[in-house]
Order: structure tokens, then sequence, then C-alpha cells
């Protein structure tokens, strides 16, 4: 069973007394969640950076103009395609592509911090580029993924709809903004340093504690612990395919910076 309300304001009450700065919220979709309002709220006067990943076909006039009143620090709606077909070939949802365009609507009209993102994927790849000069008419920020994740079950099906190295390449190379990103990020791809358990962490829709929302094959049960037991004492020994950077304070000396906290 998910985690209740009252179960999540006791973690965020944790995560606030142990120092964490920055909050993301993401899902599943988290204003499926009934009870979204009150956590939101609870995690703002509590003095969270908050971010919101959303798919943005539930942002309707009542939740814009509720953030609006409450503005987080930014929000990121994914946007998979400029046109209604490819659109719901990946979402599969009848209907999310006008949902979604309304949502970016709403949420620039109350001049809210929006920044747009797409995975590439087999069935939008022409769509890329596309997408990319859509998102910078409007003056926003754009977030490019170029890797998908397995399904919760840790099953592999999604990775058919992986583009290649190749076919990424060839797609940044049109653009010269793309360009550059790729190849700042690629400075450091000999030997990624991973900050999972040190500084950022992952919290699941069921209360589990985990390196982050890639790497679950091992938890920490919050509903049967603490937070700060989780953290320091569990967090730091759990398995990750990337070596870890190497710290010189103390591991009393660290304060967790970021959760990314799946509601839904």
């Amino acid at each position: 069973m998910e985690l209740q309300t009252e179960e999540i304001l006791r973690i965020l009450d944790e995560l606030e007394k142990e120092g964490c700065l920055r909050l993301c919220l993401t899902g599943g979709e988290i204003f499926m969640r009934k009870d979204f309002f009150e956590i939101y709220k609870a995690a703002k006067e509590k003095g969270f950076l908050l971010t919101l990943f959303t798919n943005g076909t539930l942002i309707t006039e009542k939740v814009a103009d509720f953030l609006k009143e409450n503005p987080p620090f930014s929000i990121e709606v994914s946007l998979h395609a400029t046109g209604e077909e490819t659109f719901e070939k990946v979402t599969q949802g009848e209907g999310s592509f006008k949902k979604v365009l309304q949502a970016i609507t709403l949420l620039l009209e109350r001049n809210l911090h929006l920044v747009l993102k797409v995975t590439g994927l087999t069935v939008n790849r022409e769509e890329i580029l596309k997408i990319r000069s859509f998102v910078k008419e409007l003056g926003v920020p754009f977030k490019f993924g170029e890797s998908i994740r397995r399904r919760l079950d840790d099953s592999e099906d999604v990775f058919k709809y992986q583009l290649s190295e190749k076919e990424l390449q060839e797609i940044e190379e049109k653009d010269t903004e793309m360009l550059k990103e790729r190849e700042d990020r690629s400075v450091n791809t000999e030997s990624p340093q991973c900050e999972s358990g040190f500084f950022t962490f992952h919290i699941d829709a069921w209360g589990q504690l985990q390196l982050c929302s890639g790497n679950r094959t091992k938890s920490y049960d919050l509903r049967k612990g603490s937070f700060r037991e989780g953290f320091y004492q569990s967090l730091p020994h759990f398995p990750c395919r990337f070596p870890k950077k190497q710290f010189t304070f103390k591991k009393e000396e660290v304060i967790p910076i970021e959760t990314i906290s799946s509601l839904s």
C-alpha cells in the first residue's frame, strides 16, 4: 500500500530535521493523489526548494492557480512530440496531447518556471528537433533525455524503444546547443562518479529509501525505521554500478541535499 498522508508528513519532518534542502516530487503522476495539495503545502512551509515532475495531463485552472499562489522552484513537463499522433503513441493516452498543451499554456500564463523535456525514442526520433524548436520559441528551458530505465518490476522490454548512441549523436549534431550539452556531458563519462547515498537519495511511493530512482535493488523501509538511520547507516552501503566519490569529511558531517520522492 502506498504511503498515507500522515506517513509522508512524518517523513517530511525527518527530512527537515536532517537538513535536506531540495525536494523533487514525482510519480507516477503527482496530481493523482487527492492529498497532493496538503503534502505540497507542508513541504513548502518547511522551506524545501521544490521541483515538480508531471506529465501535465491533470493540470487544470485550479491546479495552476494553486501553484501560482504557492510557486515551486521549477515544474518539469514531458513533451514527447509536437503532433498528436506521435505524442499519444508514446503516452498511450487518448487526449493527452491536448491536455499537455493546455497545461503548458496555463503555467506560462501564470509566469511559473517551466522546463519542457523529452526522451529520445524510436517512436519520436523525427520529432526531437521539432520539439527543440517549439520550446525555443516559447523561451523556456529544454532538457533532452537519452536513456531509458527498466520498469519497476526490473523488466527490460522497454529498451526496444532505446535509440542507439549513433542515432542520438546524429540528432544532437544538428543543433548547436544540444551538441554543446552532449560535449559537456561526455567530459567525465569514462569514470562517472555517483553521489547517491551521500547527498542524494530516493523515496518511493511505498516508503522505501533507495540510492536513486534508477537503482531499486536494495531498500530501507521508512515505515519501520527512521530516515536518519536509513540515510547514514544503510544507504552508503547499498550496491551501485558507479564508483562513489571520495569525500574527506566525516560521515556524520554529511547533509542530505536532495530527495526524489515518488508520490503515486
